[in-house]
Order: structure tokens, then C-alpha cells, then sequence
């Protein structure tokens, strides 16, 4: 399966608040098997923060929209208002086909993502393949113990994602000819790392809140649409995150579909 490139910036709106600990885990030790969400062991998480998740053999399992397996679970807070969630898959020799469900301390599942909503977003920089999905989660009046759960499928476990290959990478970074090379498949499996990334949707509106308003014309909007094309054309990534950063703090509309069309065009050349 191969997935859409879109960059999404989300560790740049955590950053600071990351922890350093990869978090495995297992059932708890009374349990021989988890058949209940009481019996889960959960991780909470607070905002803003983001924590790495390591799965492997030993990590809890539960039955889950239909299916059991591996999980991770990290409780959600709730006095936040709504919250920007990033759940990314990180991708090496093998990778863990991420599904996400949302459910209350019965069980029952109010909001999930499947794989095919995640996107794949090639190395740069610092931050290996990976597969990414940002929302926005506006928990319910009243609610309370709501939990995120990272899961995979079996059916999963027949496909892969195709990686770009590192030859590819280094020669568009040197801005050499880009070398006849086939993508790499990269398998499915039960195994691998989770990071889960929280922000409070009021911690991004009072970021936003402290920049100077100015009046956006078609001229500023423009400008920045441009810029931040070049920049990516030209391979300047992160002046062209800079950018966008900027062009949405003023409200300039259109500039992360502006920067992702651009992404997906240099990768597919």
C-alpha cells in the first residue's frame, strides 16, 4: 500500500515537551489476559506533551473493534477543550500498521482513524520515515476516563509501505540527477515504535493570539504562497516551514495546502 506524502508540522507545536522515556506497555502483572478496559495498562497524558511508545512481543493485547492486538493506551486529558492529537508510526526494517479508536472506560468506541488516513512523510532532516496522522478531538460534555488506543489489524499484516529510497533522498538533497531506483517495501508487523503527540486547541489560539494582527491582502497572500513553493522547490525545507508557520500565524489561507502540493510535487518527481 502506498500512502500520500503530506508534511505535517506537529513536533514543531511540542516542542520542549517531549519526553525522553520510550514507554513499553505490558499487562499488568496479575493478568494473564486483558478482557476489560480496567485491566489495561494506561499512560496518562497531559497538554501539551508527547511521548514515545515501544511494542513488542510482550506489550498488553486486547480486543478492540473486532480484533485483538497489540495496544498502546494513553488516557486522554479532558480540561483542556479540544485537543490537536498527532499519532505517528515509525518506520524501520518493519513498521506497525497504525488504526486509532477513542473509547470511554466501557469500551465502546465514540471516534477512530484507519490506517489509510495516515500519511507516509519521507526522511528530512533529523526525523526518519514515518507515517503521520494530526486531528483535532473535541471530547464530549461530561465525559470523563476517555482513552486513546493505537492498534493494527491483521488484514494489515499482508501489505507494507513503500519508503523512498535513501539513494533517492541524498541525490535530490545534493540537488544531483535523481538515480533510477525502486522504492522500498516495508513490511507490516506487531511490533515497532508509537509517539503520541498532545497539544489543547487553547494553547494553539493563545500561540496564535500573541502574534500582531495585520490585515492579510491578496498581495501578503501571494507572497507568501510563492515563498513558501520556492523554498520547498528549492529544497530550503526548513525555511519553507518557517514560512508557513508565519503565513498562519497572519491567517494567510491556503498556505499549508500551498506547502503540501508542493512536498507531494518534489516527491513524485
Amino acid at each position: 500500500m502506498k500512502l500520500s506524502t503530506t508534511l505535517i508540522s506537529s513536533c514543531l507545536l511540542l516542542a520542549g515537551c517531549q519526553s525522553a522515556d520510550v514507554v513499553e506497555q505490558t499487562s499488568l502483572p496479575t493478568q494473564a489476559k486483558i478482557n476489560s478496559v480496567s485491566q489495561l495498562n494506561v499512560l496518562p497524558l497531559k497538554a501539551p506533551s508527547e511521548q514515545t511508545f515501544s511494542i513488542a512481543e510482550d506489550s498488553q493485547r486486547y480486543i478492540i473493534d473486532g480484533v485483538e492486538s497489540p495496544v498502546v493506551v494513553a488516557s486522554l486529558p479532558l480540561s483542556s477543550g479540544a485537543l490537536d492529537i498527532t499519532v505517528t508510526s515509525l518506520i524501520a526494517s518493519s513498521a506497525f500498521a497504525p488504526y486509532i479508536a477513542i473509547i470511554r472506560k466501557d469500551g465502546s468506541i465514540i471516534e477512530q482513524y484507519e490506517l489509510e488516513e495516515f500519511n507516509y512523510l519521507p526522511a528530512r532532516f533529523h526525523l526518519g520515515n514515518r507515517l503521520e496522522l494530526t486531528f483535532t478531538f473535541m471530547p464530549p460534555s461530561n465525559s470523563s476516563d476517555l482513552m486513546l488506543v493505537v492498534y493494527t489489524k491483521p488484514n494489515a499484516l499482508k501489505e507494507s509501505v513503500s519508503v523512498i529510497h535513501p539513494a533517492k533522498l541524498d541525490a535530490e538533497a545534493r540537488g544531483n540527477y535523481l538515480p533510477e531506483v525502486k522504492d522500498i517495501e516495508v513490511p507490516f508487523v506487531e511490533s515497532g515504535k508509537v509517539v503520541i503527540a498532545i497539544a489543547s486547541g487553547e494553547q494553539q489560539q493563545s500561540n496564535v493570539s500573541r502574534t500582531p494582527s495585520v490585515a492579510v491582502t491578496k498581495e501578503s497572500s501571494a507572497f507568501y504562497h510563492d515563498a513558501i513553493t520556492k523554498a520547498v522547490l528549492d529544497n530550503e525545507l526548513k525555511k519553507a516551514v518557517s514560512l508557513l508557520e508565519e503565513a498562519e500565524s497572519l491567517g494567510v489561507e491556503g498556505a499549508r495546502e500551498t506547502f503540501n502540493n508542493a512536498v507531494n510535487s518534489t516527491a513524485s518527481q
